[in-house]
């Protein structure tokens, strides 16, 4: 095929490397290879696939084609295995979804589960995106969709209004506000003060951020009983899936990240309900063991009350898992078993309803729930 590349002077540079020959990524001849060898049937659904990459009016590309409807087989990342599913392509997306993927990496298959119950007639949706763009207000959203998928979103997160749109806002800002203090509670890291505090604050009504959260109850944390599932009702449609083994590796567009600051502090009451007052809450650094065992518990409680807006807000569950994940090792860690029985048991939950029971990681969480509750009766028993 000849030299790709050749040393030349470069103007005002010296010397550099220029293409003597138009380079194609081996991504799109594999693809184009792939797509070849669909079946007829196939190809036309391959085509009939939405390009957001390319202008209005252009005609569709495969690698654009690809890089608006490919999903990742496992944890989102830049070196994520990425495969595309012609039926899972026509699942539509929603801020606030019904359903939720996941690769099975034991049966080698791309799977989608409702997370709620889902009604006859009632379009099922998925989350595009990861929980870093989930929690950005509503506008920002949208330009996101519209400007990597080529859609205003009209979910019902995005059709919200006024007060309503505000409070949703608030929400979604405050679980990134609530990870930042729960990283500087655990990670003993000095906060510091933020000038945006005063200019996000301003955009929040008073009434708002004084308000109680309706439904926000935290009973079945503090009970030590399992989230829901919705996979209990024999009338729910509760799974549907789509297998395809002719998937491809690729790396996929980093997404976009905005930090939030503190604009208020959110607080547990006696009466298990979520309490936003309006208040810049500064964390003094842990100096003794003493203060360090006060530091944990204080970032556990918020971490119950972050997953409890994300359970709210229908965040992807595999985000919830994660932080579930980190309440149980720092709770094992700093022997709050209670704390640690208390996340394994929604978290097992959370897992029968995205991974099915049985599998693989209901069993780990199962494993976890016992090892935790094994403890707490060692201890009693001494």
């Amino acid at each position: 095929m000849g030299e790709m590349f050749r040393s030349q002077e470069i103007p005002g540079k010296g010397y550099g490397v220029i293409a003597v020959r138009e380079i194609q990524v081996e991504k799109k001849e594999f693809l184009e290879r792939a797509v070849k060898h669909l079946d007829k049937k196939k190809r036309e659904e391959f085509w009939s696939l939405h390009d957001s990459k390319v202008p209005d009016g252009a005609e569709k590309t495969i690698v654009g084609i690809w890089r608006t409807n490919n999903f990742a087989l496992g944890v989102s990342g830049p070196k994520a295995n990425n495969g595309l599913f012609l039926k899972m392509s026509r699942f539509n997306h929603s801020c606030s979804p019904s359903a939720e993927f996941h690769w099975n990496q034991r049966k080698g298959r791309q799977e989608i589960r409702s997370v709620r119950n889902i009604s006859k007639g009632e379009e099922i949706t998925i989350s595009y995106f990861t929980n870093q763009v989930a929690v950005l207000n509503q506008r920002d959203r949208k330009e996101y969709l519209q400007s990597h998928y080529g859609f205003p979103c009209d979910c019902s997160a995005c059709s919200l209004q006024g007060a309503e749109r505000e409070k949703n806002d608030w929400e979604r800002a405050e679980i990134s506000r609530l990870e930042d203090r729960i990283e500087r509670l655990f990670y003993d890291i000095e906060e510091e003060e933020d000038p945006e505090v005063d200019k996000l604050q301003s955009d929040v009504d008073s009434d708002l951020t004084n308000s109680k959260l309706i439904g926000g109850n935290l009973n079945s944390c503090k009970n030590n009983q399992p989230i829901p599932n919705c996979h209990q009702s024999d009338e729910d449609n509760s799974s549907c899936e789509d297998v395809n083994h002719n998937y491809i590796q690729n790396n996929i567009d980093s997404s976009d990240s905005k930090d939030l600051v503190d604009q208020s502090h959110t607080t547990l009451q006696d009466n298990g309900n979520l309490n936003f007052t309006n208040q810049n809450i500064k964390h003094t650094p842990c100096e003794d063991e003493d203060k360090d065992e006060q530091c944990v518990l204080e970032g556990l409680n918020l971490c119950f009350i972050r997953l409890e807006l994300m359970k709210r807000l229908g965040l992807k569950i595999v985000s919830q898992l994660q932080v579930y994940k980190l309440v149980y090792d720092t709770a094992m860690e700093w022997d709050f078993p209670e704390k640690a029985v208390t996340a394994a048991q929604s978290a097992a939950g959370l897992s029968t309803t995205l991974y099915g029971s049985g599998s693989m990681e209901w069993s780990s969480w199962k494993s976890r729930l016992q090892h935790a509750q094994k403890y707490i009766n060692i201890n009693q028993n001494s």
